[in-house]
């Protein structure tokens, strides 16, 4: 039998692998020479330049306007519906890609025809596809006011997701965009994806952008009504962020890219996170899901061209062991961080620099934070971990390619003894700031490791917190 002490350092153990697993692993035209092109967004406050870009053979460039006045539906799934295959339509067929001047870039993968509309099914292209050589730079505020949401995981087979949709902005252009969205306007998404649920809303003012919602695991239970005999979690989020400077460069030379850098310059992120875990009268099984990633992001996009974007995006990472039944875990923690980041990948390696402190703030508990009070009887464990913001740079609507990005995480265990063994509770916090480079598209990515940048010895912050009462 295992006494109610070895329960409680298991868990423990349990809680430190978890964090660390977290953190070190979340994670048709012609190719000839173009002529720089600059690009200015007034609103946002970003410029950017394009230079010596030649597109591979397999891009068929749409201009703007064909886009404008042919396009009349897109689904989740990446069906574009055209009213016909009028000019540069025309040349489309699986396995070219598909460049939206200004808005997209994607690689058909298979054209149809319904009476004279064209309807053409893709999936996100990288960087290299599309072009076989240039550079492109961006630097400047980002204004969060023109931010939308843009899918980055649409599941296969929802009736919802294949349907159609009034194109609306990037692909109806800025002045669209403007007439159908004030400024400061709240972007809602919400939804569920496997075990998981989620209602989140962004409200951007200028370069801030605040956040709030909840997302929930459910293990034979309904999302945020408690388990009906397994395990559950709602963890609520709330926040902003309040981004400086971005900057960015991009190279690709023979259909690669060569090197890239992302940087942050004086991000401040203030986050407030709190959960309540519970296990109803059912087996504790099924606590150990795998990282949940938003499949909603926020765009901001950046001017020129080429479709680049400014993207961000979240992920969640839950680990529950609660020995007995009818047991409630609460927590939380709550903070302020500022700080500088630049990630580099120059083609052979990765590499770093930042600049700030580990975050300030404070452990929420049922004494201090209003969390309520943790009920066991046995002992139990909890992790949560949060990758907000991750911040990216990336091609299209739909997936970061292999561009870059900048990230903070923020991990929470908390281990309970039990009122067997006279209760109390312990909480792990880890926190860093770091990034990386990665290929996503759809469900599958490819990643280098994530590098810490702060705090700037390379090892993550951590704090060690005892509370008898909790």
């Amino acid at each position: 039998m295992i006494r109610a002490a070895d329960r409680t350092a298991s868990y423990r153990a349990a809680v430190a692998l978890a964090l660390v697993g977290l953190l070190v692993g979340v994670t048709g035209v012609s190719a000839q020479a173009r002529p720089r092109v600059q690009g200015v967004n007034a609103s946002a406050s970003i410029t950017s330049s394009e230079s010596g870009i030649r597109f591979t053979s397999r891009t068929v460039a749409i201009p703007s306007a064909t886009v404008h006045r042919y396009l009349i539906g897109v689904s989740k799934t990446g069906v574009f519906k055209f009213r016909r295959a009028a000019g540069p339509l025309a040349r489309l067929k699986p396995g070219k890609v598909m460049f939206l001047k200004g808005s997209d870039a994607l690689l058909v993968t298979r054209i149809r025809h319904s009476g004279h509309q064209l309807l053409v099914s893709t999936k996100p292209a990288s960087l290299p596809q599309l072009i076989k050589a240039g550079k492109i730079r961006f630097s400047g505020k980002p204004n969060f006011d023109h931010a939308f949401a843009a899918p980055i995981i649409v599941p296969p087979g929802k009736a919802a997701a294949a349907a159609f949709v009034r194109p609306a902005y990037p692909y109806m252009g800025v002045a669209a965009a403007r007439s159908a969205k004030a400024p400061s306007i709240t972007i809602s998404v919400q939804g569920s994806s496997g075990p998981f649920g989620y209602s989140l809303s962004f409200t951007p003012d200028v370069n801030k952008l605040e956040v709030s919602g909840v997302i929930c695991f459910q293990w034979g239970s309904i999302c945020s009504n408690g388990p009906s005999n397994g395990l559950s979690i709602e963890v609520n989020i709330s926040g902003y962020i309040d981004v400086g400077k971005d900057a960015a460069s991009i190279a690709v030379n023979g259909g690669r890219i060569t090197h890239s850098s992302v940087s942050l310059t004086d991000l401040h992120a203030h986050l407030k996170l709190t959960y309540t875990a519970a296990r109803g009268t059912g087996p504790d099984s099924g606590g150990d899901p795998p990282v949940f990633h938003l499949p909603v992001g926020i765009d901001l996009t950046i001017p020129g061209e080429l479709p680049i974007y400014l993207k961000l995006q979240t992920a969640v990472l839950i680990k529950l062991g609660l020995s007995s039944t009818h047991s409630v875990l609460r927590g939380g923690v709550q903070y302020n961080s500022t700080g500088s980041d630049t990630v580099v990948d120059s083609g052979s390696k990765v590499s770093g620099t930042g600049s700030g402190n580990g975050p300030t703030g404070k452990i929420l508990d049922n004494s201090d934070g209003g969390t309520g009070p943790t009920v066991a009887l046995g002992a139990g464990g909890v992790v949560v971990a949060v990758q907000f913001p991750k911040i990216g740079v990336g091609l299209g609507t739909r997936a970061v390619n292999a561009i870059g990005y900048l990230d903070m995480i923020t991990a929470l265990g908390q281990t309970a003894a039990g009122s067997i063994a006279g209760g109390g509770c312990t909480y792990d916090l880890f926190w860093s700031a770091g990034g990386g480079f990665e290929l996503q598209a759809g469900p599958i990515g490819l990643a280098t490791p994530r590098k810490i940048l702060i705090p700037t010895n390379g090892k993550q912050f951590s704090r060690h917190f005892n509370v008898p009462g909790c």
